[in-house]
């Protein structure tokens, strides 16, 4: 697991929350997974506890067509807004982590996921969690 962003104040169900944003790898089928874990910082909860996963698990077929290092948002049921406020995050290279692409792949008859890229910091990050890195 590595951390995205540490200590982002977020609001779930009406509740603000002092989050990191954390990446890591489904153990299924090693796509990446964006979890948001309680703060050391978040006064209310014990530190490193899941708040939300943000994504969703699709096997990678689902993806057929779009580019590397994409992931499917969870923006319904107990996640509606928080891809609003997970956007605009910057990694430590001042650059953003996340680029939607505008598309979306049917998860059931009733639930569509929207995909999102990982960039920047989010790449070097899943590079790393994958062991695709040599070492320095």
């Amino acid at each position: 697991m590595s951390i995205l962003v540490p200590e982002v104040t977020i609001t779930l169900h009406g509740h603000t929350y002092i989050a990191d944003v954390t990446l890591g790898l489904y153990h299924e089928n090693h796509q990446p997974a964006i979890l948001l874990l309680t703060s050391a910082d978040d006064p209310d909860m014990y530190a490193g506890e899941l708040l939300t996963k943000a994504t969703t698990n699709v096997d990678r077929a689902y993806l057929t067509g779009m580019p590397e290092n994409c992931i499917v948002a969870k923006t319904w049921s107990e996640n509606e807004g928080l891809w609003g406020q997970l956007l605009p995050l910057k990694g430590p290279d001042n650059l953003p982590l996340f680029r939607p692409l505008g598309k979306a792949v049917m998860l059931s008859p009733y639930v569509h996921g929207e995909v999102i890229q990982l960039v920047n910091h989010a790449v070097y990050a899943l590079k790393t969690l994958r062991g695709e890195l040599g070492a320095h």
